[in-house]
């Protein structure tokens, strides 16, 4: 067993201390998190992401614990040089289901829990202005302080503060109060809480307080970082929103949310909606990560980091390590046409290789026009032993040819001919070259399930493009490998981790994903099973004798053609990052129509044998798209999947009569 600690057990940002989020830190290259998030802007922000985007770990960055550990103790100097004071407040914590039915209107739950909720983060407001204070306020300050707090609220029975100390107290029992009652009316009956404040006063009253009374704080805004939105009800959503929209000088928001959790826009506010670039602006954070052309550095730095803080005693330099990171893990070569990846069949002669056993029989059963002696002619012309995966690219070649109709011993010859010319000049036949370019690594998958052998993910740069732009799924990649690593005896860090558990590793971290991300909302069951079938046919394409696109994982389809049904599913997909939206679009290759289009999320990649890049875009017809997101019965998947079948492999049949509506292009 390895002596190395896993440096990747702990993957959520909830999990970790204040002093862990500060040691895991790593900010991007470029334009750094704080320019892209503008702590100090007045300008309130969503920032949005699936689910491990890191938007927890950003915007408790920004909260006054870690202000504090920048400013190694001296929480004032780093407030004042950073220009905000950061309030970071959980929405799971408020456990805002209890703010709901047994018996009452929204319209009295809504008034109850923005009370509530405004208790809360005044208090969290509170106490982060006092643990800035390196000294007591002046008597007189914190006198006036309390008496003007006094004023925030609408009644007359609000104590004499005679302390700050004082005001936490009564804003925590009145907190308790209000649990109290909440959490027992369902047994009572009633609901007996005396609200006491206008919405807005304390949340925005007491920043406003603290920057007319204290001078150093008098150009300090409060910055309110709400994480966890996609917790509360639309009301209560509607409320932070108004919120946002009612804002006050001083005051700025940072509201965190995955992006299935953002249920409305809608306001109190004489019912008007916020618009974005008026009332917020927005930061995807993930859709940023997949632009941002220094990701991959940023992921490599945020591993580099977690091995280096996890075995710190064993590494003296974080620097080697981010040096050595692909050096972990062992990878393939795949110069010398595949000889590495495909030398298991190295020892078996061409004819009793299972490509060419399985295309034997296809001209024995489809090629009737050929005798016993040109099948042979036919197979010799397209073998090549030294190289399997060279094999494999002739013999798509020749279904290229079928297709065509062409004959099929002239086709073999000429194969053979311009084979022999790629082989010694690559760039001496363009039909060789590009379909070496385009289809090689589905040839190698192929090779790989004919012969029945696990498809391989491997090395850290393919790690990195299956996270996708999520680093969480990163870490549970490599947690999983590492996992797997530990479990085989392998000598972490001393030896490339062998390909047998990165395989395994990313295969059971990309079911954790698929199942974590397919429980959200009544009708995931249905996203996962549409998710299911558009996988099925990319499969079914990969794994075709004459493939109609290349590395399939992306489609396109015409928006406007597909019925609500399925675009609520594809949203919803999306939204819980399963489908990644390609933003620029497709264009038809027939009416050059400017269509939708969609990746499946790498992280599945493994479930289903796909490729992790993105090349070649499937276009889906309007009853394709039905049959995938919107068709509860499996009849019209079926017929789907059938056409595309006798479509792309020999003997290339067309679709039935009835199906002749679902067209492919085969160029």
């Amino acid at each position: 067993m390895s002596a190395f600690a896993n440096p990747f057990l702990i993957t959520k940002a909830t999990d970790f201390s204040d002093d862990e989020i500060q040691e895991f830190w790593v900010d991007l290259v470029g334009e750094s998190f704080s320019g892209m998030a503008k702590p100090t802007s007045p300008m309130p922000m969503l920032i949005l992401g699936g689910k491990g985007c890191g938007k927890t770990h950003l915007m408790r960055y920004f909260s006054w614990p870690l202000q504090k550990i920048r400013g190694k103790g001296r929480l004032l100097d780093q407030v004042l040089e950073e220009g905000f004071l950061g309030i970071y407040l959980r929405c799971e914590g408020l456990n805002a289901n209890r703010f709901h039915g047994k018996g009452h209107k929204d319209e009295q739950w809504i008034g109850i829990f923005e009370y509530h909720f405004e208790l809360t983060l005044c208090r969290l407001a509170l106490q982060s202005f006092r643990k800035t204070l390196e000294t007591p306020l002046p008597m007189a300050v914190e006198s006036s302080l309390c008496k003007r707090f006094q004023t925030l609220f609408d009644t007359r029975d609000i104590p004499n503060f005679a302390s700050l100390s004082e005001i936490d107290v009564f804003l925590l029992s009145t907190q308790n109060e209000i649990d109290v009652a909440v959490n027992n009316c369902a047994l009572r009956k009633e609901l007996n809480v005396t609200i006491k404040a206008t919405r807005g006063n304390l949340l925005f009253g007491f920043p406003a307080l603290v920057r007319n009374e204290v001078e150093t704080f008098k150009d300090i805004p409060f910055l309110y970082l709400i994480d966890e939105l996609e917790n509360l009800t639309v009301l209560q959503q509607q409320y932070i929103n108004t919120l946002i929209r009612e804002r006050r000088e001083g005051v700025s928001f940072k509201v965190g949310a995955r992006l299935y959790g953002v249920r409305t826009l809608m306001t109190f506010s004489g019912g008007e909606e916020n618009k974005e670039g008026s009332e917020f602006e927005s930061l995807p954070l993930d859709v940023e990560f997949r632009s941002n052309q220094n990701y991959n550095e940023f992921a490599a730095k945020l591993v580099a980091r977690r091995i280096y803080e996890a075995n710190s005693d064993r590494f003296t330099d974080e620097t080697r390590v981010l040096q050595d990171l692909n050096a972990y893990f062992k990878t393939h070569s795949s110069e010398n046409y595949g000889l590495e990846e495909t030398q298991f069949l190295t020892d078996i002669d061409s004819a009793n290789r299972v490509h060419f056993k399985h295309l034997r029989q296809q001209l024995i059963d489809h090629a009737k026009q050929l005798d016993e002696l040109s099948i042979q002619e036919v197979l010799k012309n397209l073998s090549f032993g030294q190289y399997p995966l060279i094999e494999k690219l002739n013999i798509y070649l020749l279904y290229q040819d079928w297709y065509r109709k062409r004959n099929l011993v002239e086709s073999s010859k000429s194969i053979q001919k311009h084979c022999a010319e790629f082989l010694a000049n690559s760039a001496s036949s363009t039909r060789h070259k590009e379909a070496w370019g385009h289809f090689k690594g589905d040839l190698l998958a192929q090779l790989l399930r004919e012969n029945r052998k696990k498809q391989v993910y491997l090395g850290f740069d393919t790690f990195i493009a299956m996270s996708c732009g999520l680093p969480r799924n990163l870490l549970n990649i490599l947690k999983h490998i590492f996992k797997w690593a530990n479990f085989n005896n392998e000598e972490i860090f001393r030896q490339p981790i062998s390909a047998e558990s990165q395989i395994q590793g990313t295969r059971q971290a990309a079911e954790w994903f698929f199942s974590d991300a397919s429980t959200k909302g009544p009708k995931a069951p249905i996203v996962s099973r549409s998710i299911e079938r558009l996988a099925n046919v990319f499969r079914e394409i990969r794994f075709a004798d004459k493939p109609i696109e290349c590395s399939p994982c992306t489609f396109g389809f015409e928006r406007g053609a597909a019925s609500p049904q399925a675009s609520e599913i594809i949203k919803l997909a999306e939204q819980y990052s399963l489908l990644i939206e390609i933003t620029r679009g497709h264009f038809d290759k027939n009416s050059l129509r400017l269509d939708a289009k969609y990746q499946l999320n790498p992280m599945l990649a493994p479930i289903w044998d796909l490729p992790v890049g993105r090349r070649g875009t499937v276009s889906l017809k309007p009853n394709e798209i039905e049959a995938i997101f919107a068709d509860t019965s499996d009849a019209a998947f079926d017929s789907v999947i059938k056409d595309f079948r006798r479509r792309m492999n020999v003997p290339f049949l067309m679709p039935d009569s009835r199906s002749q509506e679902a067209t492919l292009n085969f160029g």
